[in-house]
This record gives structure tokens, sequence and C-alpha cells, in this order.
């Protein structure tokens, strides 16, 4: 039906309802298309199953959208469906509004068959337009990026918009064109990719259309196109987005009643129907406006009209709504908003608003005698943030924060580095108790300073032996407390050191010594124990056997060690080494072997050569002695020349003889 039949059936009309008093809010008082009065499911196309991949490479006959996309479908070829939470083009399309929009071929492409290429949207109302009543359109489009070239597109003007009461029935179409009665079209000429182009109108309903089906209904023969120079005219693929269906009359301001707003506050009129308007605002700023979508505001209170006359592709209209826009005062300032108070636990105190209005709110209940009067009284438990919303009609709101601060006084507790110390070493201490602490003091008796303000003393010394105590004192807002340990700190006599740190002894092997201890301690300690009495007496008898540096270490309860050395040095005269000049090895027993024989003497290696010069013998080792045979036979008597290697036993120092031995037969 065209618009001319509607401005016949549609007379100039007032409504003048207090009942209705704000029920063409709908439109003119900030409401959004995306509140409840479009009919259009996922109008902006921002509701998905899934983000959308590259249609190319999904094996679908219907690329991404039927995957993806919510509350719509397409026909035919694989119309597309962009989000920036994925694919959106290549190069990139993006939306009018929100993330995503929806892509389709318009026109040619590259034919099939000899017929044209098209892709449509076909969408789900809310709910079946009502018989004979107007119905305002809109949806936006603009030319895609992706897909094609530069120098292939074309751009046309062939935008529609059908309602049907079914599903649109495709079985027994010749070619991909849908040749649909044009309810809505777009009347802005050629749409150029310089942006989004509104496609709008009004439609009066038959009844009971649920369905939209959004594309170009013409065959490409038909299409009115235009195409560039140097452009191969090869199609046209659109971006759709944000499309609207709203019921244009009393039926659609129903829903919004009521504005309720507080002085100095404003009304922004967010009205998606295009038309000629003048708005005549009751106690507003400003009295009157002719825009499409102005904002009042107002700074008194009370209860006021609006008045509005509007010429739109549905005819003309006059509404006027009695007891608009209700304007409340706002509560009234009585103290600053944010205050902080310092309590102990179980501390009471009045609390009181600061502002006036008519009702209260106090939050969190906990602790408050009320939560809905002006002055409740405050048990303090804990620190909180307490809130408190006062408001006029509902509407007109001041908020109060009270930040209180519940504390206890802190716990007096400390650990020093060490409970003992030697005479005249120092410590330190360090705070370990609990709680906001604002100051310290303590008190070090026999210590050196004798007293500290810092959270964690350092070099507390102690000049004399004996057990001190120590007492610290810490305090907040709340209180102090006070601990004083008795023995807190042992100070260890420090060893008198008698003597040299460092002794020297020059000894005979074999010879005895008292040592004498370097200082004087409760334990003795000496190291290393060879050729000593005792290790853990203080004088130890040595019987020097090896040069050896001895260290010993005295010490008070296992501490304050004092560490002195005894250096020993041994004389060892060469042993006695007694060689035989001749031996028979005749088995009467007697001199059967050749041999080395004397005290402190370890045979290494002996050699035994025969006159000219070739070796007879050869044996390793303390058990080395010749028995006269020279390979497993009897040596010929004569003089043998011998070479001797031996070691010192005590010193472990080797020594090498040589001589003549005579073997007798």
């Amino acid at each position: 039906m065209g618009h001319q039949s509607f401005r016949d059936w549609c007379p100039i009309f007032i409504f003048t309802m207090k009942a209705a008093a704000s029920l063409l809010l709908f439109v003119w008082l900030s409401a959004t298309l995306a509140n409840g009065q479009n009919l259009v499911l996922n109008p902006g196309f921002e509701e998905y199953a899934e983000c959308p991949e590259d249609p190319t490479t999904i094996n679908s006959a219907t690329g991404n959208f039927n995957i993806s996309l919510v509350n719509w479908v397409t026909y035919f070829a694989s119309a597309d469906y962009l989000n920036l939470c994925g694919y959106h083009g290549d190069p990139p399309d993006y939306p009018r509004s929100g993330a995503g929009c929806t892509r389709i071929i318009s026109y040619k492409i590259t034919p099939v068959g000899g017929v044209s290429y098209r892709e449509y949207l076909h969408g789900t109302l809310s709910e079946p337009l009502k018989a004979d009543s107007i119905y305002y359109v809109e949806f936006f489009v603009r030319p895609a990026k992706s897909i094609l070239e530069e120098y292939e597109k074309s751009y046309i003007s062939d935008y529609h918009l059908h309602f049907s009461v079914n599903p649109i029935d495709t079985i027994g179409t010749t070619d991909w064109v849908l040749r649909l009665e044009p309810h809505v079209s777009n009347q802005n000429g050629i749409v150029l990719d310089t942006g989004w182009t509104k496609v709008s109108g009004c439609y009066q309903a038959l009844g009971g259309e649920q369905y939209i089906t959004i594309g170009n209904f013409l065959p490409d023969s038909l299409t009115t196109a235009y195409t560039p120079p140097g452009s191969s005219g090869k199609g046209n693929a659109s971006l759709v987005d944000d499309v609207a269906v709203v019921p244009v009359g009393l039926e659609a301001f129903l829903p919004h009643a009521g504005q309720r707003i507080c002085v100095g506050d404003c009304i922004a009129i967010d009205n998606p129907l295009a038309g000629q308007y003048q708005w005549f605002f009751e106690g507003g700023t400003p009295e009157n406006s002719n825009l499409q979508s102005p904002q009042v505001c107002y700074d008194s209170a009370g209860v006021f009209d609006i008045q509005v006359v509007v010429e739109h592709c549905a005819g003309k209209d006059t509404f006027l709504l009695e007891d608009a826009v209700e304007v409340f005062e706002k509560p009234v300032s009585l103290s600053d908003n944010f205050q902080e108070y310092v309590l102990s636990v179980g501390d009471t105190m009045p609390l009181s608003a600061c502002s006036e209005g008519e009702t209260y709110q106090w939050l969190p209940a906990a602790d408050l005698s009320c939560t809905d009067c002006p002055n409740p009284t405050l048990t303090a438990s804990q620190t909180d943030t307490l809130m408190l919303l006062v408001s006029n009609g509902s509407t007109c709101t001041d908020t109060c924060r009270y930040h209180i601060i519940v504390g206890t006084p802190p716990v007096a507790a400390f650990t020093p580095a060490a409970s003992k110390i030697c005479q005249g070493d120092c410590l330190d201490f360090s705070f370990s108790g609990s709680g906001q602490v604002d100051g310290y003091s303590w008190l070090f008796p026999g210590g050196q300073p004798s007293s500290s303000t810092q959270a964690s003393p350092q070099r507390v010394c102690y000049p004399e032996a004996g057990s001190y105590p120590v007492m610290l004192v810490v305090h907040n807002t709340f209180g102090t407390d006070t601990l004083r340990l008795e023995n807190a700190v042992t100070v260890v006599p420090e060893v008198v050191v008698t003597s040299a740190a460092e002794q020297r002894f020059e000894l005979a092997f074999g010879d005895s010594l008292q040592l004498e201890p370097c200082a004087l301690g409760q334990s003795y300690q000496w190291s290393p124990a060879d050729g000593l009495s005792c290790t853990d007496c203080p004088n130890p008898l040595l019987t020097a056997t090896i040069p050896a540096t001895y260290t010993l270490e005295v010490s008070n309860d296992g501490m304050c060690i004092a560490s002195c050395q005894y250096v020993v040095e041994v004389a060892f005269d060469q042993p006695g080494v007694y060689i035989p000049s001749a031996f028979s090895p005749n088995g009467d027993g007697i001199n059967d072997l050749f041999t080395a024989y004397g005290k402190f003497l370890q045979i290494e290696h002996l050699l035994i050569f025969h006159r000219w010069g070739g070796m007879a013998y050869e044996a390793h080792g303390p058990d080395a002695a010749w028995d006269g045979t020279s390979k497993d036979k009897p040596a010929q008597p004569g003089v043998y020349v011998y070479l001797l290697e031996y070691t010192d036993t005590r010193t472990g120092e080797r020594f090498m003889k040589s001589g003549e031995v005579v073997l007798v037969r």
C-alpha cells in the first residue's frame, strides 16, 4: 500500500490523556531502537552462535552466515557474516555500529548459467504486524571494500525490504533473483562508498507479517547501476547493518510511560522517525525546537507537558502529553559527602545524614541501629566504609560515604637476633608483635645504647657478662601494650688469653713436652690428636714423633672462642743402616740372604749387578733380599755391586746407598 493511501486514511489527531502522559516516550524521550520498540530480532547482527571465520575456508553452501548468526538466514548464495571478533573482510569492512554486520551480493558478480547472482537476508520479527498499523522501517547500506577490487566495482541504487507472513519459498525460482514487492526501497539514488546510506520508509501492515527479506529484487537488466570509469563493472557487494521495524501509533508509546528527572537534568530525545518536527516543552529549556532529536533541560521542580507536531512519511500527527515529565528537587546537602571517623572496637556514635531527602538507605546494615533513618547509631566492630543513599521520589539521589576506622591497641612482642652473646658483642632486635604501631619505646638495661625508639633497633652492645632484661612499649591511637622479658639476653664471659696466640717448639724425636694453654675458659679442644695424651684437657702431654702445628680452641658455654697455635719442629738422626759385605747362600741358615738392616728403615728398591754391569737381581718393597740366584740359577761366587733405596719411617725421607758385596760358596 502506498504512502498516499495512508495519508488519506490517517487524519490529523490529538492525544490528550493524563493516563498516557508520557506515552510518546517511545520516540520522544530517550528511547532507542534497541530498547524494546524495534521488532527486528538481532537488528544490529551482534548476537552470534560462534565468532565468524573466513567464509572461503568453510565447506558450506551458506558460508559462515547460517553457522554463526542468530535469527537470520540467507537465500541462494552465501551471504557473509562479519564481526570484529573474527573475520570482517579482506581488506577489512567495519560495521556502522557495534561489532557485527552482514555482506551480500546485490548485482552481477559472475552470472551463473547466464542468470543474475544474488544474496538475500531473511530475518524474523518479535511479533506479527497488526493489520492497518503503520510501521517505520529503516536499514543502512554501503558498498563493501572486500570481495571486489576497486577496478571491478559497480554501484547500485536498488536496495529493497519486503514483509511476508511466512518465510519466502524459493522453490521454482528460475534464476537467483527474488522478484518480491518492495515495501521499502532506497530513495537516495546510487549508493556510493562515501559512507553509510539510510534506506527508510513507512509501511501499512496487512496483518500477520512476521518475516522480512532484504536485497535487490530486480534482475541485472532492470537494476539501476553505475560503473566508474576504468572499472570492469564486475558487480556489487554491499554491507547491511542496523535494521529496524518500529510501530508508529499509540501502541508504540504504551511501554514507555513516565519520565522522572531531577532539577538541572536534561532529557535527550533519541527519535528514529524522520520528518518535520515542532516541539513545545512546558517549563523546559529550550521552550521549543524543530530538531528531530532535541535535548531539553529542566531547572525547576514540577510536572510538565510536552507537545509535538510531526509530519512524517506516514502523515501528520499532533500529540499533547499531559504530565509527561516529572521533575524532582535534589536532596539538600547538609555536610560533606565524605566523612571519616576513628573508633575503638565496641565504641558507639550517632551518624548524621549528609543530605536531607525523602528516603534514606544505609549499607551495609551490620553495626547500625537502623538502615532507613537519617541518624542511625553505629557500634564499631571493624574498619568499613558505609554508604548512604538519600533520594527524593526514587529519582534524585545523593550519595554519602562514611569511612569508619576501627582498631585495637598493638600487641608488643620482639625477637633478639640471639639469646646468648659474648661479652663485648652486639646484637639486633626486631619487632614481632601485631597491629598498627604508631610509636616504639625500648629499654636495654646493661646495654649500649640503653634505649631506642626504632621499630627494630640494631647493634645493642653489652660490655659486661650477665643476664639482662629487655622492655618494649608500643602504642597507637587505640592504646598501649608493654612487654618486659627477664633474662632476655645472656652475656657469656669472654675467654681470658694468658699467652701469645702462636708458640714454637723444637724437639728431638721421641722427646716429651707438657703443653700449657694460651687462654683460660670452660672448654678446651686440641687438634690434631697425633702425639697428644688428650684433646679436651688444658695441659696435654706431647710426645714428639712428627713435625706438626697444633691448634687449641678455648671457649665458654660453647662460644666466645679464643684460638692459638703450637708449631712443633722434630729433629731426626739419620737412621742406622747395616749392610753385610758378604753372604753365603748355602742353605745353612746363616747369612743365606743379602739385604739391609736398621731401625726406622724400610727398603723401597734393591738392585744387584755383576762385575760386567749386567743385572743379577731386582726387587721392590720391605721384603727385598737376594738369595744368590740369577735367572733361577746359582750365581757365580765373586764380587757384586748393590744399589739400595730406603725410607726413614719417622720422617718419610728417602735415601740412596751403594756398595760391593761378596758372594761366597
